[in-house]
């Protein structure tokens, strides 16, 4: 606690079951490339595309499950008061966003890029943002 602010422990799991959202279509995303030849991980021998598709929709399953128990917790209640589950629809929002941007379109190699490239993904963590600030400062 460097600043004298407590964290919530669902806003940590929560961020890091979406890092594990992200490694895994990270994963995902080199595997559909069929990247061969010297480029190739030797890992990915051990992965199959149903695999990891499985593997990711627990993972978003269960990220947006812990963000509605971090926005349904006395800490978020008693931090944001109770309009904080207004920020959720964007979170979902987001998550599907990002397993169609795996599944349908075959990216996720580089979730950088879709953060700053895709308009979906941009439109979730705008809209997120924007329901946060209103709800904390309004």
């Amino acid at each position: 606690v460097v600043i004298g602010v407590s964290l919530s422990p669902w806003i940590s799991i929560c961020t890091g079951l979406l890092c594990m959202m992200l490694v895994i279509g990270k994963r995902r995303g080199e595997l559909f490339q069929g990247k061969s030849g010297e480029f190739r991980m030797r890992q990915l021998d051990k992965y199959s595309l149903p695999f990891l598709d499985q593997v990711n929709v627990v993972l978003a399953a269960s990220t947006f499950s812990a963000y509605m128990f971090f926005c349904s917790s006395i800490y978020a209640v008693d931090k944001f008061g109770k309009e904080i589950i207004f920020t959720s629809p964007f979170v979902l929002f987001g998550i599907i966003n990002y397993i169609k941007v795996l599944t349908v379109d075959g990216l996720g190699e580089d979730p950088t890029y879709l953060i700053f490239n895709n308009r979906n993904t941009q439109l979730a963590l705008v809209g997120w943002s924007l329901a946060f600030i209103v709800i904390i400062y309004v």
